[in-house]
């Protein structure tokens, strides 16, 4: 799974070509990709730079709802400084390039499979298969199957089935089946079925049957059916039936 750095990300090279990719927003994995090395300490041969949304609550595809960000400022290398207005301008290019594909806003459905990393905002719905990485905030609606990667917070909901991992905070609803793998803190409101896998911190209301795993702390609320296992800390509430094995403290 993707490491997520702030999306949008890039990679401009001391030939003032830019570099991004629809399947990441790590400077990092950007830099494997194009086989660059980070060993100079100055006159670095690349610059990382970061466009990000000023609001990340109300996302929008306007350049000036966006800030430019320059990572490691104090040591810009000379080519870059000579050439500051030709390189923003292309990084800015290739930041309208990428929103095309890796930006979800309003109402917008759309699709995404295979290697690609999604930033979802406001009503959009989302259907997710394959290796997919995909960063949600307000009131998404994610479907998701595969090998998933999911970080939510506000009031997104999520169903999964397969190899998801899922990282949600805040008021998030997730329905998840088969090996989904979840860590939540906040309201989040979980259904699991099958060989699920939990952690939860904070107000989490689970629902869970098959051979779920929770490990849960605070006043988190378990309901749970079949051979489920449960640790619990603080003043966690379990309502259990079937072969539940439970460790409480």
């Amino acid at each position: 799974m993707n490491k997520l750095c702030q999306y949008f990300s890039c990679i401009i090279t001391k030939d003032l070509k830019v570099h991004w990719s629809t399947k990441t927003a790590n400077h990092e994995e950007l830099l494997a990709e194009i086989k660059i090395d980070d060993v100079k300490l100055t006159e670095r041969d690349f610059v990382r730079i970061e466009i990000t949304p000023k609001n990340k609550d109300q996302i929008t595809r306007n350049q000036d709802d966006w800030i430019f960000n320059v990572d490691e400022e104090r040591t810009l290398p000379d080519w870059y400084e000579k050439n500051i207005i030709k390189c923003q301008k292309a990084c800015w290019q290739a930041w309208k390039e990428s929103i095309a594909v890796n930006l979800a806003i309003g109402e917008e459905e759309i699709q995404v499979s295979d290697d690609r990393f999604l930033l979802a905002n406001g009503k959009a719905k989302v259907v997710a298969s394959g290796s997919v990485s995909i960063k949600a905030y307000g009131s998404v609606s994610i479907k998701a199957s595969g090998s998933v990667s999911i970080e939510a917070s506000g009031s997104v909901s999520i169903e999964a089935s397969g190899s998801v991992s899922i990282k949600a905070y805040g008021s998030v609803s997730i329905k998840a089946f088969d090996s989904v793998s979840i860590e939540a803190s906040g309201s989040v409101s979980i259904e699991a079925y099958g060989s699920v896998s939990i952690e939860a911190y904070g107000s989490v209301s689970i629902k869970a049957s098959g051979s779920v795993s929770i490990e849960a702390s605070g006043s988190v609320s378990i309901e749970a059916s079949g051979s489920v296992s449960i640790k619990a800390f603080d003043s966690v509430s379990i309502k259990a039936s079937g072969s539940v094995s439970i460790e409480a403290s």
